[in-house]
């Protein structure tokens, strides 16, 4: 009788399957056990739904956090080579009076001077003297102005400073370097999280997609993705439903 009786409740509990899988809903004819089985199911269905939801949430934090770190890390390593290019420029020496007396530690032949150059008034020397005595001549960098011209963030401006070492990103994340270096088109569907970024080099701003869902386009044709492509001012680029307009302007 026992044998049976399992029988019998096994049978029950694989028509019940059966039957959940043509019925979402629990039907008059269900036994008590059959309705706590489809509970119970039930239940643990949602809890593993909600947990791959909060799994993929924290995976984003997580993500964003991860590319913040990166960041800082990039910062602090250009600011060390910063750093280490002003402490390599040698000062102008100053110590000619202790080497001509011979109380320096330099050559000891004091009767040996340098010839005393006339001080001249052309504002060219004085320029070329003070580019000799500060060092190499800085190279002209330029800024990128933006400006929204359809979709969500019409009107919105942006003035990036892209450099070699340090490219600005667009898009759809609300991320720090989004925010605060480069474009961040949250309210933009159509725009990948990581859309694209551009780059300083040589003088000239270029602008890489940088594989995007559904891709850059110029002239109303899409550019070929992870290839730089240069930017100039006046130039209009789509990126989801927001067109943009360059401006190269001079720092």
């Amino acid at each position: 009788m026992e044998v049976a009786s399992s029988i019998s409740h096994s049978g029950k509990a694989i028509e019940f399957f059966i039957d959940s899988i043509h019925s979402n809903q629990p039907t008059q004819d269900w036994t008590i056990e059959e309705l706590l089985q489809w509970c119970h199911q039930t239940s643990q269905s949602q809890i593993s739904s909600k947990t791959d939801q909060l799994i993929n949430a924290l995976q984003q934090v997580y993500n964003n956090a991860e590319e913040d770190i990166w960041e800082l890390h990039q910062m602090a390593v250009q600011n060390t080579a910063d750093e280490s290019d002003v402490e390599n420029i040698a000062p102008p020496n100053t110590d000619t009076n202790s080497n001509s007396n011979g109380n320096g530690n330099g050559n000891s032949n004091s009767n040996i001077t340098d010839p005393v150059k006339p001080i001249s008034n052309d504002p060219t020397t004085s320029a070329s003297s003070k580019t000799a005595l500060n060092g190499k001549k800085k190279r002209q960098v330029h800024d990128l102005f933006i400006e929204v011209q359809t979709g969500p963030h019409e009107g919105a401006t942006y003035l990036l400073k892209p450099r070699s070492s340090r490219p600005c990103e667009i898009g759809r994340s609300k991320g720090k370097k989004f925010l605060q270096r480069g474009v961040s088109l949250f309210k933009d569907s159509e725009v990948s999280t990581c859309h694209g970024k551009f780059d300083y080099k040589a003088g000239k701003m270029f602008y890489t997609d940088t594989g995007s869902t559904n891709g850059t386009s110029f002239m109303g044709e899409a550019i070929e993705d992870n290839v730089p492509m240069e930017i100039v001012s006046g130039m209009v680029l789509g990126c989801g439903d927001s067109d943009l307009k360059f401006t190269i302007m001079d720092n």
